[in-house]
């Protein structure tokens, strides 16, 4: 009856042996395999786990086991070397199912109660992306309405406009804390936190504090040694790429706020530049240092009473998430924080601050493929890579669903919507029954 019973479980187990195990089915799994080797009366006469199968599934159990006792912390003794993710990871997608996905939101609707809000934006997304392509009057209504958000939607802002009164710890709270203060979620211990860092990104830099830009050498696109003696002086390629950034945000102006004065707009695109080198120096400079301390210490720590609290909420409400003063984040590079906040203190020029926010948003946008703003783009960065970049030769469907997997949240909605309307009821009873199973198993374990 054991024996019997043993194999039952190492029969489903091995099932399931393929898939990417969450913490609780790796605690189930070494809850039965620990039964199955611990049980020496029923194996006597028994060949279980003596195929190579077995054992290989035994090994990569056992491996996830944490160095705890069970009844001082189960989850570290069950799954403390576990290195899987909660999160669906990005794979290789295959042709056939993209074009399963495209016939798929080809023929979504949106009902009230059919889908959840990430696929409602998911099918959205997609249908924008699709009939939108290069009609520029409907691309400049989109990165306007994007904008507006952020209380940037007359963006370039001019300088005897409204905004210009706002200080910059308003203007943050209205636009969220990035470009200037980048973050993400981590997770540890299996509970997230909020990680504040410095930015990467920069497309030009302070040539005195060093470093290279986005648009350098240094991240060229090809994969031989060779190098370029098309500039005699590298002081001469930094020109360049300078004056390609330029033509990248001049040209940008001139669709997005296509009333904008003439004679203002070389001002503003030599402020966000300036901006954006202070910005570089300041994260260059910056020294690697990582705390973990509540929001009101980090507000302490970088000073000027930077209202951080609502700045971060302005974009976590969106995922209905909020921090308080007593949330505890980790910190990075914290003297960037501080340097940042002591160069805004002194900062008269709160609209270049403005534009340089807006325009990060859309040199963001512009990545985006049959775009008129991904032509810009495509234009600045053969001016600056060694070797250029080309649209790729796809249908517009493919583009705009390969770009919304780009995604984390489109991912995961895109996986979602593909397995409701792909698998067929009878699939989806067979994974309740397994689950089923296993839930029956685990049960009949703790009782007995």
């Amino acid at each position: 009856q054991v024996t019997k019973y043993h194999t039952g479980v190492f029969h489903w187990s091995l099932i399931l042996k393929s898939t990417m195990f969450s913490p609780a089915i790796i605690g189930m799994l070494w809850t039965l395999v620990c039964v199955a080797l611990g049980d020496k009366t029923g194996q006597q006469n028994s060949t279980i786990c003596d195929d190579e199968e077995c054992k290989k599934l035994v090994s990569q159990v056992t491996k996830q086991m944490g160095s705890s006792q069970p009844c001082d912390d189960f989850y570290n003794y069950t799954c403390g070397n576990w290195e899987g993710d909660r999160e669906l990871k990005h794979r290789d997608i295959k042709i056939k199912a993209i074009k399963d996905l495209i016939a798929l939101l080809d023929n979504a609707t949106i009902s009230p109660q059919g889908y959840s809000n990430a696929t409602e934006k998911l099918i959205n997304a997609y249908n924008s992306c699709v009939t939108t392509g290069g009609d520029e009057v409907r691309l400049r209504g989109a990165v306007q309405s994007a904008l507006s958000t952020y209380g940037l939607k007359e963006w370039p802002i001019q300088e005897n406009s409204n905004n210009e009164n706002n200080d910059y710890k308003e203007i943050l709270k209205k636009t969220g804390p990035r470009p200037l203060f980048r973050y993400f979620a981590s997770e540890e211990n299996s509970t997230a936190i909020i990680f504040m860092t410095k930015p990467e990104e920069f497309f030009v830099y302070d040539t005195n504090a060093g470093g290279i830009s986005a648009g350098s050498l240094s991240f060229r696109s090809d994969d031989s040694e060779t190098t370029t003696d098309e500039y005699s002086d590298y002081s001469e390629y930094e020109q360049e790429e300078e004056t390609a950034y330029k033509d990248f945000i001049n040209k940008t102006i001139r669709l997005v706020n296509n009333t904008f004065p003439e004679s203002k707009i070389s001002k503003v695109i030599d402020d966000i530049v300036q901006f954006e080198k202070e910005l570089h120096k300041f994260a260059f400079q910056a020294s690697e240092n990582t705390t973990q301390v509540t929001i009101s210490k980090f507000i302490e720590t970088i000073g000027d009473d930077v209202p951080m609290v609502e700045i971060l909420n302005k974009d976590l409400k969106v995922i209905n998430y909020t921090v308080n003063s007593t949330t505890e984040v980790k910190v990075q590079f914290a003297e960037y924080y501080e340097n940042v906040v002591k160069y805004l203190n002194n900062f008269t020029q709160q609209t270049a601050m403005q534009n340089y926010i807006g325009w990060v948003i859309i040199r963001d946008m512009a990545k985006a493929e049959r775009t008129t703003l991904h032509g810009y783009y495509l234009e600045y960065r053969n001016r600056t890579l060694v070797t250029g970049l080309s649209e790729e030769k796809r249908d517009n469907k493919t583009l705009c669903v390969r770009q919304l997997l780009e995604r984390d949240l489109m991912y995961t909605a895109a996986a979602n919507f593909y397995i409701q309307n792909k698998f067929d009821n009878a699939s989806k009873a067979d994974v309740m029954k397994i689950m089923e199973y296993m839930n029956v198993t685990f049960q009949y374990i703790i009782k007995n």
